[in-house]
């Protein structure tokens, strides 16, 4: 109706994006809208799509994710040709699965700078500024790297309190354990945008906190500033 510039939920991602899909439509030549989350890695995030609303893809969408994908990763980071690689279980083009074989086959023949198969141990290490998958292992991906952060921070802080020395150390490691925590805490991004719709939406984790959601929003007016959608019907 107009009313807002924005939409965010926290619910189920499934049944928000099929509402979507029924009320603001799906943008030109999109078939699958997809979810895209930023992981911090080295000198700008990599974006990782789809984590979360389609489990099941043909290799067409893997490549309007890709597409989708590279949109979103210029216009929010400024990146000129951002490289686009494609999650298997391993680099060689015989990898993966028909899906994946046929989605590399596809991607080779676009403009987009696309770099091949990229493995999930280089994900972290900004492998790609772009990394496609479906749904289902996007989804673990992304779960598991915030699980890995949460808990490697959590150590590291155990590690410092448990040394007798730890009282002289901790006051000058604070600040850039800190500055590191806010980095890589995923409520500090609040959410992410459901890619390849008519208007801006964004979806939230099911366990956000008030940090997170209130998070959200400042992410939807920020994509909503940036005419994202409008963007990404052009590029597809």
């Amino acid at each position: 109706e107009g009313r807002g510039c924005a939409v965010i939920s926290a619910g189920n991602s499934g049944a928000f994006m099929a509402t979507g899909i029924l009320t603001a439509r799906r943008a030109n030549a999109c078939d699958r809208p997809a979810i895209a989350a930023c992981i911090p890695t080295g000198d700008r995030p990599t974006v990782l799509t789809d984590v979360g609303a389609n489990v099941d893809c043909r290799a067409v969408h893997l490549v309007q994710f890709a597409v989708m994908g590279a949109t979103y990763h210029s216009l929010k980071f400024g990146t000129v040709r951002p490289t686009v690689g494609l999650l298997a279980n391993g680099t060689e083009s015989t990898k993966g699965t028909d899906v994946l074989r046929e989605a590399h086959r596809l991607l080779n023949h676009t403009d987009l700078n696309y770099i091949g198969f990229v493995e999930s141990r280089e994900l972290p290490n900004g492998c790609a500024d772009v990394v496609v998958a479906d749904g289902l292992v996007g989804n673990i991906a992304l779960k598991l790297c915030e699980g890995m952060v949460t808990a490697l921070l959590g150590r590291i802080r155990n590690a410092i309190r448990s040394h007798w020395a730890s009282s002289l150390v901790s006051p000058v490691l604070k600040k850039p354990l800190n500055d590191l925590h806010r980095e890589l805490d995923w409520e500090n991004v609040g959410g992410a945008p459901l890619l390849g719709l008519n208007h801006i939406a964004v979806v939230a984790h099911g366990n956000a906190s008030a940090a997170a959601i209130a998070n959200c929003i400042a992410r939807a007016r920020e994509y909503a500033d940036l005419n994202l959608h409008s963007a990404i019907d052009e590029a597809l």
